[in-house]
């Protein structure tokens, strides 16, 4: 039996975006990217963007930008330089 990667994993609520309800926008629906940086924080706990692209083997500009769109969104929240998964995410209100 071959061991499910985490970083591949869907949560609920990304689940349902790739059914269509996006809450990044009709426009801009969620990267690869994007979703391992979720997974990482959700397994993690808080973390900041240098050992996130550390992690996901990604530039740190690309795990920035990433994250800035997701923090804008509110899926992550960001203080000081840390990043933290928004409740509102954790719970599914998303």
């Amino acid at each position: 039996m071959m061991d499910k990667n985490p970083l591949r994993d869907d949560p609920p609520s990304l689940r349902a975006e790739a059914a269509g309800s996006s809450s990044l926008g009709p426009a801009a629906a969620i990267t690869t990217l994007e979703r391992d940086i979720l997974t990482c924080i959700g397994i993690i706990g808080t973390t900041d963007a240098d050992d996130l692209s550390n992690m996901l083997g990604e530039s740190p500009r690309a795990v920035q930008n990433a994250l800035i769109k997701l923090d804008d969104a509110g899926y992550v929240l960001m203080r000081n330089g840390w990043y933290r998964l928004s409740e509102a995410y954790r719970t599914g209100r998303l």
